[in-house]
């Protein structure tokens, strides 16, 4: 058993964890475009999923709620991809066959990374604590990338409530 984080957007990434918690490998999401690649996607999960002696269908994933509402900055057709994308990604987890829910920024914030104030410094703060082999600053980067964060937590998420391994 994996399992598989997804913050979801143009800028948003994958975990896979294992069930003891250990990081197996973490991505930005492919796009094509404006558009995810879900072959690129799925040819990444299935070759992770077969490294770690399962097929897709064993894992359990857990995607990122979509806000109701746009932010500010956020123009009218940079919404409609995003919740398009959203909802290609829930449609491909379920075309995966494996168990997935879909969870609230403030649900999977108050496991992992509970506190208040931002919680992007938190999520950095507690990527870093539990998954130290976890390159946030990849290539050129200076800014940790809070988008490779949030979906190693969301992994870790769903370890401990989906499969109970908390």
């Amino acid at each position: 058993m994996i399992y598989l984080g997804i913050d979801p957007g143009k800028q948003g990434a994958a975990c896979l964890i294992t069930r003891t918690g250990e990081l197996v490998c973490a991505r930005k999401l492919p796009h094509v475009g404006k558009d995810l690649d879900l072959v690129q996607l799925s040819d990444w999960l299935e070759d992770m999923a077969r490294a770690e002696g399962c097929s897709p269908d064993a894992v359990t994933a857990a995607i990122e709620a979509l806000g109701s509402r746009p932010s500010p900055k956020m123009g009218a057709s940079s919404a409609i991809t995003m919740g398009k994308n959203w909802g290609r990604l829930a449609g491909w987890l379920s075309g995966l066959g494996c168990r997935h829910d879909i969870v609230q920024p403030k649900r999977w914030q108050s496991e992992v990374c509970p506190g208040s104030g931002d919680p992007k410094p938190r999520s950095i703060a507690a990527c870093r604590r539990l998954f130290p082999a976890l390159d946030l600053t990849p290539g050129r980067k200076v800014k940790p990338d809070d988008n490779l964060a949030d979906a190693a937590l969301i992994a870790e998420w769903a370890r401990r409530v989906l499969g109970g391994e908390g």
